[in-house]
């Protein structure tokens, strides 16, 4: 689909969408990113939402097994499984109709994943200039 979806991109004049691929460290992606989303149709407990949480990003979700992750987290909007419900979860952030308070403290104990993973940000952001 990598060739299907670029096609897409640049049919649409989509300045701002990257196909990057497969990243040994996706972290300094996921700190330069205004939000972290989850499509998933069927997600276990969801780790990657710890990641995004460890690093304070405000989190949609589908309404998967993951939400567990995010019981305890504030900044977070679980939605419907569709496409519909993706883009009015995000429609709703983007035009600031739910406003979240800034998680100083993330009720869970996970300083050590904290640490881990601000380690692994401190990593190149871009590989390529565009």
């Amino acid at each position: 689909e990598y060739n299907n979806l670029n096609n897409l991109i640049k049919e649409l004049n989509l300045k701002n969408i990257f196909l990057l691929g497969k990243r040994i460290n996706p972290y300094p992606y996921i700190k330069a990113s205004d939000y972290f989303i989850l499509p998933s149709l069927y997600e276990g407990y969801g780790m990657v939402l710890i990641e995004a949480m460890c690093l304070n990003k405000t989190v949609i979700s589908t309404n998967t097994g993951a939400k567990e992750a995010l019981k305890d987290y504030d900044n977070k909007l679980i939605v419907d499984n569709s496409f519909n419900g993706i883009y009015n979860g995000m429609k709703k952030i983007i035009n600031k109709e739910i406003t979240f308070k800034t998680n100083k403290n993330i009720n869970l104990n996970m300083n050590k994943i904290i640490d881990e993973v601000v380690s692994l940000i401190e990593g190149e952001l871009w590989e390529y200039q565009y």
